[in-house]
């Protein structure tokens, strides 16, 4: 079946399917990587997780909660409130429409504690559990060690960049990025380090490449096999979905 719920006619879409929506950002991403990166991989990690359990993929949420980049030229940020009203108004027109299982995959860390609040207020509103999850936490302790042991953040956010662009198509924005000659260094300040290993504190970046830092000598399978091994981690967590939406939804499906 295709995933893509918007390229289906509408009496081609299953409405015992699971709904994957693909959350993102647009902002800065270093000298190399575009600003949409973040909707780009989420889009891809939708796309395979739709495929692996016959499943929907909705198009993107594009823009997201950007406050620690939004000083920077190609950052767009709305505010919290905007962000919630939009993802809770999404939710609730597809469980209108009889959608049962709606997992909300989002990459972006601003968009983290909005997202958890309309998971929270959607099931507190309409009795029906909304699944968020970031696919970067899946199975993190096994996959981080295999497939990005001795590099940072930068380099795997331009590895699964790579990796998603191609499993969407888009190798036209992939051979159009600039290659980075040499790794750029960073350093963010120490007490704003120390803070957040401990907790969370508000804070905005001085940099461009505090956020994320050009990494030369990426690898694209590397990106492709780890995208492979957290999709395999999805079935088991759509059967747990499912068994937990007939035990706690209110509404039958196809209504």
């Amino acid at each position: 079946m295709d995933p893509d719920f918007a390229s289906l006619p509408a009496d081609q879409l299953n409405p015992n399917a699971a709904v994957f929506v693909p959350i993102g950002s647009i902002e800065i991403h270093g000298p190399s990587l575009p600003t949409a990166t973040d909707t780009f991989i989420a889009m891809a990690f939708a796309r395979k997780f739709a495929q692996k359990v016959e499943g929907l993929a909705l198009p993107p949420v594009f823009v997201g909660v950007c406050p620690n980049t939004n000083r920077f030229t190609g950052t767009v940020s709305v505010t919290h409130a905007g962000f919630m009203a939009y993802i809770k108004g999404l939710c609730l027109s597809l469980i209108h429409q009889g959608v049962r299982e709606i997992i909300l995959v989002n990459i972006h860390g601003g968009n983290d504690a909005p997202l958890k609040i309309v998971v929270e207020e959607i099931f507190s509103e309409a009795g029906h559990p909304i699944y968020y999850l970031n696919p970067y936490t899946i199975k993190k302790e096994q996959f981080d060690p295999l497939f990005f042991d001795g590099v940072d953040n930068s380099y795997k956010e331009a590895a699964l960049l790579l990796a998603s662009l191609q499993i969407l198509g888009l190798d036209e924005i992939r051979s159009s990025l600039p290659e980075i000659e040499e790794d750029q260094q960073v350093s963010r300040p120490e007490e704003l380090n120390t803070l957040r290993r401990q907790g969370y504190v508000g804070f905005a970046y001085d940099q461009e490449a505090q956020h994320i830092a050009g990494r030369k000598n990426v690898d694209l399978e590397v990106g492709l096999k780890y995208i492979d091994q957290v999709t395999e981690a999805i079935p088991e967590l759509i059967a747990s979905l499912s068994k937990h939406v007939k035990r706690y939804g209110k509404l039958d499906r196809g209504k």
